[in-house]
């Protein structure tokens, strides 16, 4: 998570400055207006922010309207093979792209060969370098926007390989627990092994 310095006392001004109640020490505590408790991250924005971890992960839908709210952004694309990947409403923000090209199969290269699937490309040694390269020419970015097409196995798995050269365990736990996601095994194996 990234950290936020809050100034209670600024935002409890800035709060009343908009008309609202401050309830701090009642029975229920929060910011009101007209009666009604308000959403504070509406009001501070940062606030929200502290929700985001350094990664995002999204499906390729979601990632194509992406506005990102940090400073520093960067995106990993995910597609099939070159070619698939659709314009972005927003490229502009990105202080980086990568784009990386492999199918979600769920095997090892070993079977991969032996079942002649070379059509289908996998993710290889090679693509962890390009990543590690990535996340190492943007160490400084506050968050790293990943994509694939559904946002479940492919990005999640790359997720994991940014946490994990980022030396981000407790990121590393949250990606892993997620039900959501079902991470690429393979793809966490090459990567773990270059590592």
């Amino acid at each position: 998570m990234k950290e936020f310095a809050f100034d209670k006392e600024k935002a409890i001004a800035l709060a009343e400055q908009l008309g609202l109640t401050v309830k701090l020490n009642s029975d229920t505590p929060g910011i009101y207006c007209n009666g009604k408790e308000v959403n504070v991250k509406e009001i501070f924005p940062e606030l929200k922010k502290l929700e985001e971890d350094t990664c995002l992960i999204l499906s390729e839908d979601e990632a194509v309207k992406h506005q990102s709210e940090w400073e520093y952004p960067v995106l990993i694309r995910i597609a099939d093979k070159d070619g698939d990947l659709p314009p972005l409403d927003n490229q502009n923000q990105y202080k980086g792209i990568l784009e990386l090209y492999f199918y979600d199969l769920r095997i090892t290269e070993k079977e991969w060969k032996d079942r002649e699937l070379e059509q289908y490309p996998i993710f290889t040694d090679l693509q962890a370098y390009q990543l590690f390269s990535f996340v190492r020419q943007h160490k400084g970015a506050d968050s790293f926007v990943i994509h694939c097409g559904a946002g479940v196995s492919r990005s999640p798995a790359i997720a994991i390989g940014v946490a994990k050269y980022l030396e981000d365990a407790d990121l590393v736990k949250r990606i892993m627990d997620n039900n959501r996601y079902s991470p690429n095994k393979h793809v966490i194996n090459v990567i773990s092994e270059m590592l």
